[in-house]
């Protein structure tokens, strides 16, 4: 058995709009490289830019999963 995501995300595509925000509001976007940006951060301050992102279950993310199966 292998575990995996609570629900279908899809294309991993449909996050880079929020991986996006995350990376603005860490302080990363001018960064040559983001992701190794968050590594770096402090704690606080990656879950300060966390805690603004959307939950799961916002309307931006149902609004992602139910577009995904109509071909939107």
């Amino acid at each position: 058995m292998q575990s995996g995501a609570p629900l279908p995300i899809g294309d991993i595509a449909n996050g880079q709009d929020s991986y996006d925000k995350l990376v603005q509001d860490a302080g990363c976007a001018s960064a040559s490289d983001t992701l190794e940006c968050l590594r770096q951060l402090p704690y606080e301050q990656l879950k300060g830019a966390m805690d603004q992102s959307s939950p799961l279950f916002s309307y931006q993310v149902r609004r992602a999963l139910s577009t995904e199966g109509s071909g939107n």
